[in-house]
């Protein structure tokens, strides 16, 4: 591997780190850290490696053309959408959002050579710091800054989000467990799970489970789950018995256990009915929408609608719709070829249909902390299994 490879390689590392901390931003703007590292990467590479570009991003010919055509779907469904409704700026604003999520991220993961161990656990790292750094604010500082009515939100400052990326990310970690024999992960594990805890967030906590579960059954490691699930249970009736349940957790989290009903989760309530007022604002204009960031402006409703399904579609109408519909669709065609690699496959799928889950409460998808889980996970160990594939091709050609 050659020096500017190698420095590649170590920014790209650092862009993934600060991807997991979206709010350390130098400017007042929607630019963090990450994305002013992977700017700089992205030029970096257009500059000493014009001539060995690759555009191939899914190392398929068929299914990168398919994801490359939809991404333009996708943004060409808003375009329209805001031309016609004459708000150009905001779309300008949420387009290049996206782009930079779904194209510039997934072509530099393309065109840098990477350790692929090195790279999970960059992530995973990513997240020990955000958890622990929120847990001492939580444990030892008063500042609410970091957390909202008793529930750790740290770095991301919203614990709903915190939880989701905990949710996302678990299937990452195991992977790290299993694939590499690395047993610290399990410590990592752990704290995951008391970071969920801490953000009591009951849409959080389903995604875990279902993150979890389709995994351990996908790689067939139901005795592991359950081993793991037995060491979790002593391991955290003991953190109970010495420290207790967060309050917070005992009044947002504990009714719902005991009494089933999913009604005092919170805000259901409230996104239910901005979810059937979306379906109205839909109705109404089903083939154009809204235009990019005119759901609120519009006056239609009092608050943007925390269903990612819906609001693109009230927004940039049914193209923008089928955009995404398509993306997702090639992704998915990626992680059938890794069938015959069953912890990939496990890691690939829990990670998107959890990822899909969480679409049904969140707002706009473009942050790169909700797209650099399934990169690592379809893009990075995908392309470092792919490569393996080719060295033992090769060898067998030369024998």
């Amino acid at each position: 591997m050659t020096k500017n490879m190698t420095i590649k390689e170590n920014i790209l590392y650092l862009g993934i780190f600060f991807s997991s901390i979206p709010l350390a931003r130098p400017f007042p703007i929607n630019i963090n850290y990450s994305d002013l590292i992977f700017v700089l990467l992205l030029i970096s590479v257009m500059l000493t490696q014009k001539n060995n570009l690759n555009f191939d991003i899914f190392k398929d010919k068929k299914i990168s053309f398919i994801y490359m055509f939809s991404v333009f779907i996708f943004i060409s469904g808003f375009a329209i959408s805001n031309i016609l409704n004459g708000a150009t700026i905001t779309f300008f604003e949420i387009a290049a959002q996206y782009l930079f999520s779904l194209i510039v991220i997934p072509f530099l993961f393309n065109n840098i050579k990477f350790d692929i161990k090195k790279l999970l656990n960059i992530y995973i790292y990513s997240l020990v710091f955000v958890v622990l750094f929120g847990a001492y604010f939580y444990f030892f500082s008063f500042s609410t800054d970091y957390s909202i009515g008793g529930r750790m939100g740290s770095l991301f400052k919203n614990p709903n989000t915190l939880a989701k990326t905990i949710a996302v990310a678990l299937p990452i970690i195991f992977y790290a467990l299993y694939k590499f024999k690395d047993k610290k992960q399990i410590v990592t594990i752990l704290l995951m799970l008391l970071g969920l805890m801490m953000a009591s967030s009951f849409g959080g906590i389903i995604a875990t489970l279902l993150s979890i579960l389709i995994f351990y059954i996908i790689s067939g490691r139901v005795k592991k789950l359950i081993y793991l699930a037995i060491m979790s249970a002593i391991i955290f009736s003991f953190y109970i018995r010495i420290f207790g349940l967060p309050t917070v957790f005992n009044e947002r989290i504990m009714p719902i256990l005991i009494s089933g009903d999913i009604n005092q989760a919170g805000s259901f309530n409230i996104k239910i009915n901005l979810m059937e007022e979306a379906i109205k604002v839909i109705s109404q204009n089903p083939l154009i929408g809204l235009g990019a960031g005119n759901y609120i402006k519009e006056g239609l409703v009092s608050t943007s609608v925390h269903n990612s399904y819906l609001l693109i579609w009230a927004e940039g109408g049914l193209l923008t719709f089928v955009g995404f519909i398509g993306i997702l669709i090639a992704i998915v065609m990626k992680i059938l070829s890794f069938t015959t690699n069953k912890l990939l496959f496990a890691a690939s799928t829990a990670i998107v249909i959890t990822m899909l889950f969480n679409f049904i409460t969140n707002v706009h998808f473009y942050n790169r902390y909700i797209w650099i889980p399934i990169f690592v996970v379809v893009l990075g160990i995908g392309m470092s299994e792919h490569n393996k594939k080719l060295k033992i091709r090769m060898n067998k050609n030369i024998e």
